[in-house]
């Protein structure tokens, strides 16, 4: 590659909404892969317009591994993805720790997003998770990893025990989505199977 493009190019990974190309800069572009170390948690509390929210994040864990994508964009679209995650600190990627079958371009840096120390704790009744987020997460597993990948999504991430407040049909997640018939059965059953429960009242 090029010095002067490697220069100009940035790199993180995405384990969550990330992993939807459709809520990301339209010139990033990414690669499937998966993480070893890493553990996904639904486990960050912030606010999301009016609405007191839990949100994913991933923490090292030496026994697990996590489904996800490297993206790759020009160094000056950095800002817009700090911005966008603002409740997580931009931490070093350990890309050896990433594997993929595709070859990976080089990078003059990598970046993972984890929950700011103020916001890491789990969901709960006040911070539900929200059913819009979701939907765009696992559209994107469901494109990057097939419908295997987004059960596997429900499996490898912890914190499910967080009720979910059902805004499907208002959505509340700014970057929210709409799914097709397909992917909304898909999406459902997987959710069913890990037992999850929502809000009332």
């Amino acid at each position: 590659m090029n010095k002067t493009k490697d220069s100009m190019q940035i790199a993180y990974f995405g384990y969550g909404s990330l992993v939807n190309d459709s809520t990301r800069n339209i010139n990033s572009r990414s690669i499937p892969g998966r993480l070893e170390g890493f553990v996904r948690e639904w486990r960050i509390r912030s606010k999301d317009q009016l609405q007191n929210v839990c949100s994913l994040t991933a923490k090292p864990s030496i026994d697990n591994s996590i489904d996800g994508v490297l993206v790759f964009e020009h160094s000056s679209g950095l800002e817009a993805v700090d911005r966008r995650e603002a409740n997580y600190d931009r931490l070093d990627f350990p890309v050896l720790q990433f594997s993929s079958s595709s070859v990976l371009p080089e990078s003059q840096a990598a970046y993972i997003y984890q929950a700011k120390s103020a916001r890491y704790d789990w969901g709960d009744e006040d911070h539900p998770i929200l059913q819009s987020y979701i939907d765009a997460v696992m559209q994107g597993f469901l494109d990057q990893f097939g419908e295997q990948g987004a059960f596997r999504f429900v499996q490898e991430t912890d914190g499910w025990d967080a009720p979910i407040l059902d805004d499907r049909n208002k959505p509340i997640y700014p970057r929210s989505i709409t799914l097709s018939p397909t992917e909304k059965l898909i999406i459902d059953q997987a959710l069913n199977e890990a037992r999850v429960h929502y809000l009332t009242g």
